[in-house]
């Protein structure tokens, strides 16, 4: 099924939060943002993304709730030796006050937290979800994005059947131009007229546009089968415009026809609106 590289997804599960974000990008980058109590787990996730996905850029940001997950516990030994150093300080210096739980608390070095405590199941479970949501919504813009390209390649294709209505009536005008301009030029100088005949032919040839119009509607047609796959598409449709592009400029380039020419343009213009979609496929 047709996707877009666009998307976000978000899932939370025990002490986790994980955002996924996705944009265009011409190949598959991933960007993770996790405390560094789940560095170990990165490989994993981008391995993850790597088989579900084949193009964009992706964000993935792990959050947890810290109060939650971690456990604090007083350091006896360093508790201690404070208190012990703190009396010495006041004997040698005849301070004076207590040395009581406000002062010994003040000192963070007294508490410290163990490793974080959590479920590793729990990333997973959060993950899973935030991608499933990704997807759903790259699934649901990839559909608006193929309905929008179908509208404007049947636009396409009219204008390539108009063109291709006018080929043999362009081709008729075109000898016939040909021929008055070189009696035109020749004046009332005598030449060969199977001569003259040779050569309109071999210029009229030249400005045939039938092979390129034959081309073009190819590439519609499997522009047309390509969107019926399952596989990513994106990259093929790219192509295919390429060349349809480089034919209907061929098309330009060639036909001394203001119809062919005005048709020839609005292909063009339509080609790049498709360009712009397509580049947002997977």
């Amino acid at each position: 099924m047709v996707q877009s590289m666009t998307g976000y997804g978000r899932g939370e599960t025990g002490l986790f939060t994980v955002e996924v974000r996705s944009t265009n990008h011409k190949y598959l980058d991933i960007l993770t943002k996790t405390p560094p109590a789940l560095y170990r787990y990165e490989d994993s996730l981008r391995k993850a993304l790597k088989e579900r996905f084949s193009r964009g850029r992706f964000e993935v940001i792990i959050s947890i709730k810290p109060e939650k997950a971690v456990r604090l516990r007083l350091n006896m030994a360093i508790a201690r030796e404070m208190f012990d150093n703190l009396n010495s300080l006041k004997k040698e210096f005849s301070l004076s006050g207590d040395i009581g739980i406000d002062m010994m608390s003040s000192y963070r070095d007294i508490l410290f937290s163990d490793e974080l405590v959590f479920d590793p199941s729990d990333i997973d479970t959060a993950f899973d979800s935030a991608i499933s949501g990704l997807e759903r919504m790259r699934f649901e813009e990839g559909r608006a994005i193929l309905e929008d390209i179908r509208t404007r390649l049947e636009l396409i294709d009219k204008y390539v059947g108009d063109i291709k209505g006018r080929c043999g009536l362009y081709a008729q005008n075109c000898r016939s131009l040909l021929i008055a301009r070189v009696k035109e030029f020749i004046g009332d100088s005598k030449l060969d007229e199977s001569r003259i005949l040779q050569e309109v032919a071999i210029l009229a040839e030249r400005a045939d546009i039938t092979e390129e119009v034959v081309r073009i509607g190819s590439h519609i047609n499997q522009f047309r089968k390509t969107m019926k796959s399952e596989d990513p598409m994106g990259r093929k449709l790219d192509f295919l415009l390429q060349e349809m592009h480089r034919e209907v400029n061929t098309i330009s380039s060639k036909a001394n026809d203001a119809d062919i020419s005005h048709m020839a343009v609005e292909i063009k213009s339509e080609i790049e609106r498709v360009r712009e979609q397509v580049q947002n496929l997977q």
